[in-house]
């Protein structure tokens, strides 16, 4: 995942650090380690860059948001040394997210989702807080927030239909068709204009977030 000015590029996995490169030549600038943490799921720059978080799971195989403080990174990228800085992270304290099956970060940085068996959790990513909104969904498979954070595009499991929730109320504002096959994918455009959902089938269907319509 790129940084908003497109100079750092952030990696991580299963090797318990998130990782931050210098896109120009591939050099790397920091190793991002937080307490517990073990392996890595979803990833996210602040907008301003200032602040970068992880969604992932800890020792205990139990989900859990990583926060770093990324000093001077976006006013004065760090020049790359023999060996990147290792930075210490932070773990937020959401409540239930531990019990979380999935957990993705919004780009905004400010929001994240955690899916569960029944609900889907928003959360605010801001600090320690406890969830500011639950969603109930039969099992869902996928999920990402509108550009502006004010919409939750869900997928539940084996549905064909892309659910459009406001996500200041869970309510279920429009539905979005296309698909004759289960929905197995959703994912945005670069500028977030556009969203593409993939079924099964090898169907792509795209909409335009402008009017929430097939383009």
């Amino acid at each position: 995942i790129y940084s908003a000015d497109g100079a750092t590029v952030a990696t991580g996995g299963l090797d318990t650090t998130v990782w931050l490169w210098r896109a120009a030549d591939g050099k790397p600038l920091y190793i991002l380690c937080g307490p517990n943490l073990w392996s890595i799921e979803s990833l996210c720059f602040s907008p301003d860059g200032n602040r970068f978080l992880s969604g992932g799971r800890d020792d205990k195989r139990k989900a859990g948001v990583w926060e770093w403080t990324l000093p001077g990174l976006a006013a004065q990228p760090c020049e790359a040394g023999p060996t990147p800085v290792e930075l210490q992270g932070r773990r937020l304290s959401l409540e239930g997210v531990e019990k979380a099956d999935t957990l993705q970060v919004a780009s905004d940085g400010q929001r994240l989702f955690a899916i569960f068996e029944d609900s889907i959790r928003v959360y605010n990513a801001t600090g320690d807080s406890s969830h500011a909104l639950t969603v109930p969904a039969q099992s869902c498979d996928t999920a990402c927030f509108s550009p502006d954070g004010g919409r939750l595009i869900t997928v539940s499991n084996g549905s064909n239909d892309v659910d459009v929730r406001d996500t200041a109320t869970g309510a279920l504002c429009l539905k979005l068709y296309g698909h004759n096959h289960y929905i197995l994918k959703l994912t945005l455009s670069p500028d977030s204009r556009l969203l593409a959902s993939a079924d099964s089938r090898g169907r792509i269907c795209v909409h335009s977030l402008c009017n929430w319509t097939p383009a």
